[in-house]
């Protein structure tokens, strides 16, 4: 009995991997348009973060304020309270960015083998996209935080709902992105994990 067991399972193994094989033979269409598909999706991610990599590489060489010509210090310098958070936003921006490039890179330069289909370029999409989406918020908060540090905090009433209603539309605008793109990648994920 147990002889069988395990000639039933070889047989079952090798009709499997036939299938695999067939499957992969008769979509080779398939496989293209998902490299095509891959290769643009790495390209648009880099384009888009390498411009929010280059205005929060400026916005830490460019403070709001400039510099003074008599100390060759920030203006701002003053400020000391708000000046490195200026900077940890942009950092943190930058950071995610990088994260965001090496990830998109990684899936560009892939070589494409069938089983990275199953689980290595979704987990790319998925980091490059979180990274993406993280950047994107550090930007947002960054400009805000330039926008302080300008103002000296002090905003009308006009000047504060016009300050903040955009921002708040970008941060909500993200988010709903992020959950409509990368979402059923997550859920894939962790249906691929745990179940």
């Amino acid at each position: 009995m147990c002889l069988y067991r395990i000639y039933w399972s070889l047989e079952v193994l090798m009709e499997k991997q036939q299938m695999i094989e067939l499957f992969a033979d008769t979509h080779q269409h398939l496989l293209e348009d998902s490299v095509k598909w891959i290769k643009d999706a790495a390209t648009a991610s880099m384009l888009v973060s390498t411009l929010i990599a280059t205005m929060n590489f400026t916005a830490a060489f460019a403070i709001p304020g400039d510099y003074n010509q008599n100390s060759r210090l920030p203006i701002f310098t003053g400020k000391a309270k708000d000046l490195p958070t200026l900077y940890a936003y942009s950092t943190t921006a930058l950071f995610f960015c990088v994260g965001t490039l090496g990830t998109s890179l990684s899936a560009y330069l892939s070589r494409f083998p069938v089983k990275d289909f199953y689980f290595f370029l979704p987990l790319k999409y998925l980091v490059s996209g979180s990274s993406l989406f993280c950047s994107a918020i550090y930007t947002v908060t960054t400009f805000v935080q330039a926008l302080i540090l300008a103002t000296n905090a002090e905003f009308t009433i006009v000047q504060g709902f016009l300050v903040l209603l955009p921002t708040i539309i970008a941060i909500i605008s993200c988010n709903f992105i992020y959950v409509d793109v990368m979402f059923p990648v997550f859920r894939y994920i962790v249906d691929l994990l745990f179940y």
